[in-house]
């Protein structure tokens, strides 16, 4: 998809996060010219995560990851083994509209 940004991730049951991870790339203050992206929309130009080791940090860049393959191509390869059964509510702003995006992943064998 092209001009997509992402806005706004919800999962629940992802990983080791049961009962909830929200990623959020709207910032509420301190809003920059750096940050405009649209017409009235800021997002921010730079997003940092830091943790201690073994944090979460390298499943929070693959949630990012395979929220950018759903949008973009409607599938998961293997990764779907080990992230069956999360929720997944998605904002994200296209061709100047706002989207929600909500699905739940599931592992199905057969599909033919």
């Amino acid at each position: 998809m092209t001009n997509m940004q992402i806005l706004r991730i919800k999962a629940n049951h992802y990983k080791n996060c049961s009962n909830g991870l929200h990623i959020d790339f709207v910032p509420t203050a301190r809003k920059t010219e750096e940050d405009k992206t649209y017409e009235s929309l800021f997002v921010f130009s730079t997003t940092a995560i830091v943790g201690k080791n073994a944090s979460g940090k390298t499943s929070l860049l693959k949630l990012i990851e395979n929220v950018y393959r759903i949008l973009g191509s409607f599938q998961l390869e293997d990764e779907l083994m080990s992230i069956s059964g999360t929720q997944l509510e998605i904002t994200f702003y296209h061709e100047n509209r706002l989207f929600r995006y909500e699905t739940e992943l599931v592992r199905q064998n057969n599909l033919g």
